[in-house]
């Protein structure tokens, strides 16, 4: 077998500009990680005789995350932007990528009611690494919950927070666009959801739903409890009813959301169906 070292560099860059106390103030900020992977074949290896396989001997991963807000004194908006960039090399091939993970403009319309437009990433429901009700969150890596190197990409959306009675109320509009298409961008499905959140004696209380044909017509719970000061409690669990589950056809006409699994209904073409089924999940 191979034998591995690697090294991880973390390098924490933050940059704060402050303009004078009657402009907006712009903050700059992200941070830069590589990893140096020195991988030697193992010519008594059985599995790589002779190294057969032509096992390259070294390999690198870099990945940038880079931050971005402009936020005025009243903080009544703000524009948020977060991009990532990555490279992964070795003896055969160097692969660099850009994406843009979040983007997206907020303003306070009155002490009811917030307005969102754009890109941004969403964190519904309350399970560690698996969230049954968080049908707008980007997909979880079991291995890095955390999101520790940035992977995540935000969702597409218009979101509306409501303030009422204790209660927060966001209501989402998901469409789903393929913005890397041979012969243009293209509208693909549209969606909604909706969450009401309150907090009732400690205890944190999510009711949503979801719909349309670019998102699973769901219904779901989410609570969660801090006790003491070292263990938190939570639970969820939402119903899945008469779903389609989508995947595309074909990657080239999909660019980026070809690795993407979709759920909704009456999905148009170039999405195929999987399944079509009643289910109930839960996590904890």
């Amino acid at each position: 077998m191979k034998n591995g070292v690697a090294w991880v560099a973390l390098i924490p860059v933050v940059m704060c500009v402050a303009a004078r106390a009657d402009t907006p103030d712009f903050r700059l900020f992200g941070s830069i990680g590589n990893e140096v992977h020195l991988t030697p074949a193992n010519p008594s290896s059985r599995l790589n005789p002779g190294d057969f396989l032509n096992v390259p001997p070294a390999s690198n991963s870099l990945d940038f995350s880079l931050f971005a807000d402009l936020v005025p004194e009243d903080k009544s908006w703000k524009s948020h932007l977060k991009l990532r960039g990555s490279n992964d090399w070795n003896r055969d091939r160097s692969v660099t990528k850009a994406e843009i993970g979040e983007l997206n403009y907020s303003v306070s319309l009155s002490g009811w009611l917030d307005l969102q437009v754009g890109r941004s990433i969403e964190k519904w429901g309350t399970g560690y690494a698996w969230n049954p009700t968080g049908v707008v969150n980007p997909r979880k890596n079991p291995s890095d919950p955390n999101d520790r190197r940035g992977l995540y990409r935000g969702v597409d959306n218009l979101k509306v927070d409501l303030f009422v009675r204790d209660w927060n109320l966001t209501l989402l509009a998901v469409p789903e666009i393929d913005w890397e298409g041979e012969d243009g961008k293209h509208l693909l499905a549209t969606g909604w959801a909706a969450r009401a959140y309150r907090l009732i004696q400690g205890i944190d209380l999510s009711l949503s739903a979801s719909g349309g044909s670019g998102l699973p017509n769901s219904q779901g719970v989410s609570v969660a409890r801090v006790v003491g000061n070292a263990l938190e409690l939570h639970a969820e669990v939402a119903a899945f009813q008469n779903s389609i589950r989508f995947r595309p056809m074909g990657q080239a006409s999909l660019g980026a959301q070809a690795s993407r699994l979709h759920w909704g209904e009456g999905r148009p073409a170039p999405f195929t169906p999987l399944e079509q089924s009643t289910v109930l999940t839960a996590g904890a």
